[in-house]
């Protein structure tokens, strides 16, 4: 009888630590860039939300 191994070896189980920092590199670069342009635009969303208010 022919048992049925892992056909993707010992990598198949999950993430390894290199592929987990990378994203959480690329999650750090997308908010360094994202969060200061989001608070930037909040004055501008304010006056877009009052002028719509008054309208």
């Amino acid at each position: 009888m022919i048992r049925a191994g892992n056909r993707g070896g010992w990598r198949s189980r999950g993430f390894t630590l290199v592929e987990l920092m990378i994203v959480v590199a690329i999650i750090g670069i997308a908010a360094a860039i994202g969060i200061p342009n989001w608070i930037a635009g909040k004055p501008i969303r304010e006056v877009k939300k009052a002028s719509r208010d008054v309208f």
